[in-house]
């Protein structure tokens, strides 16, 4: 009788084992995102912001979608975007609606590059440095 009833716990141990689904199925439902402003078309590119600040200028002007957290709000009306130890600032139309949001909340940010160049002398030689600082212009969050 023990032998049979081990037989059977084993055999509903693996039954059950076989019978997970995988994430994302119906009983364990995607992450959804709830969307403030515009939501991307597909043909927007999907980047790291670590990825943005290399090539900042290859991008000027264009829009990208940036996968990160909520970093809070600046005193002069804009945002905070953070992917790891990189932080931009963004402006957004709804900014009272992403106010509300924790620091540190996933966000997806849509939007328009901008980068800011300034040129300085350096030294006695004169030489020129270029600065660049980047932000993006804001058409969208989607937020967890």
């Amino acid at each position: 009788m023990k032998h049979v009833f081990i037989a059977v716990t084993l055999i509903l141990f693996f039954v059950g084992c076989t019978n997970k689904q995988k994430p994302g199925t119906q009983s364990s439902p995607a992450v959804e995102y709830k969307l403030l402003g515009a939501k991307p078309d597909s043909s927007v590119p999907k980047m790291k912001l670590e990825q943005l600040l290399k090539t900042a200028g290859d991008f000027k002007g264009k829009n990208v979608v940036l996968e990160g957290v909520y970093g809070g709000a600046c005193g002069d009306g804009d945002y905070y975007f953070k992917d790891k130890f990189d932080m931009i600032e963004f402006s957004l139309d709804q900014g009272s609606d992403i106010e509300k949001l924790k620091i540190g909340t996933p966000i997806r940010l849509y939007g328009r590059v901008i980068v800011h160049t300034s040129e300085k002398k350096k030294g006695k030689e004169g030489n020129e440095v270029r600065e660049a600082a980047v932000s993006v212009e804001g058409k969208g969050v989607e937020y967890q």
